[in-house]
């Protein structure tokens, strides 16, 4: 299996979370009810979905509420415990081992804010394209954004860098890219296969 994060970047991203549980809580929650009201507004069956990188489980229980099906792909063990204790489908793993997982089915795939720290970013990509039923929802910023002391992130921080990654691959085109509820500079981008 991929080790996508180092234990160290792990137990940072932990940290992290548990200082501002409350706000990630309501945050993650609303991202999911702004993504899932623009995905109605675009007449786009959510579908079976996988959120990749889904923390603690907040926004895939919100997910739960709107879509068939609903699973998460994480690589942090605590947060893929809570995911487990939250009552939510979830497998322990990386993105770029999608390719290697046995999923029941195709799904659509909801990655929010997490593709930044994907490593190899053409793996993780082509197994999401292998296993696609028809959309991908990515949430990132509009503008490119530097982080500061996360050295392990790569530069996959816009909404542009995820045109041009997906589309480069001939198989997925942009139908939308909107704002993301109030959120200024925060937009959900939809691809569908080609």
């Amino acid at each position: 299996m991929h080790q996508a994060m180092s234990p160290e970047n792990q137990a940072m991203q932990k940290s992290w979370c548990e200082s501002r549980s409350e706000a990630i809580r309501e945050g993650a929650r609303k991202t999911v009810r702004e993504t899932v009201a623009t995905l109605k507004a675009n007449k786009i069956d959510i579908g079976p979905v996988i959120e990749i990188g889904p923390q603690r489980g907040y926004g895939l229980q919100e997910m739960k509420m709107h879509a068939d099906s609903v699973m998460g792909i994480e690589i942090v063990p605590e947060f893929h415990e809570a995911c487990l204790e939250l009552g939510l489908d979830c497998i322990l793993g990386a993105a770029e081992d999608i390719s290697e997982m046995d999923l029941p089915s195709k799904h659509n795939y909801y990655i929010r804010e997490t593709a930044e720290h994907f490593i190899d970013r053409d793996k993780a990509f082509k197994g999401i394209m292998d296993n696609l039923l028809e959309y991908i929802f990515i949430s990132v910023p509009i503008e490119p954004w530097e982080p500061k002391d996360k050295a392990h992130l790569s530069k996959f921080s816009s909404i542009d860098e995820a045109r041009g990654l997906f589309e480069g691959m001939n198989m997925i085109h942009e139908v939308t890219r909107e704002p993301l509820g109030d959120r200024v500079g925060r937009y959900l981008g939809i691809w569908a296969k080609s």
